[in-house]
């Protein structure tokens, strides 16, 4: 089954929560995993795309940007803001205010949340979309 865990951050500030997302692909990648982002729109796919490159000067996470569910990325690490979410990823990073209609295709999912209201109402509709569909969920609370 599935494994949902929800990474629950103590503030609104939307570049902690990218910059946690870049720290979490970096674990997957490093346990061999590939790894699907899903964001919200090009911009904020654009601002992953800049941080996999930044965010650690001493380390570079290969990734590219998918846009359709019919192309099959050849990288680790996928980035995408289609509705329809491209195949091949065993964790899916959901960064998108959409919750995945597809959950048990992934091994993992990880939802990042911060206090941003946008995020925490989606976060929450998706948390009790799995919950309804029996998923286990783990909430892992980060101070600041």
């Amino acid at each position: 089954m599935t494994r949902i865990d929800f990474y629950v951050l103590d503030s609104a500030d939307v570049s902690e929560r990218l910059n946690f997302c870049c720290r979490l692909t970096e674990k997957a990648v490093k346990q061999g995993l590939k790894v699907l982002i899903w964001l919200e729109n090009s911009e904020q796919e654009q601002k992953v795309d800049t941080l996999l490159w930044e965010f650690k000067p001493e380390s570079f996470i290969p990734h590219e940007r998918v846009k359709s569910a019919r192309t099959d990325p050849k990288s680790p690490v996928a980035l995408s803001s289609a509705s329809d979410l491209p195949t091949g990823s065993e964790v899916l990073i959901n960064m998108s205010t959409r919750a995945p209609a597809t959950v048990d295709r992934f091994l993992r999912i990880a939802e990042i949340v911060n206090q941003e209201k946008k995020v925490l109402n989606s976060t929450r509709q998706h948390y009790s979309n799995y919950r309804d569909q029996g998923y286990k969920i783990t909430t892992h609370r980060l101070g600041a």
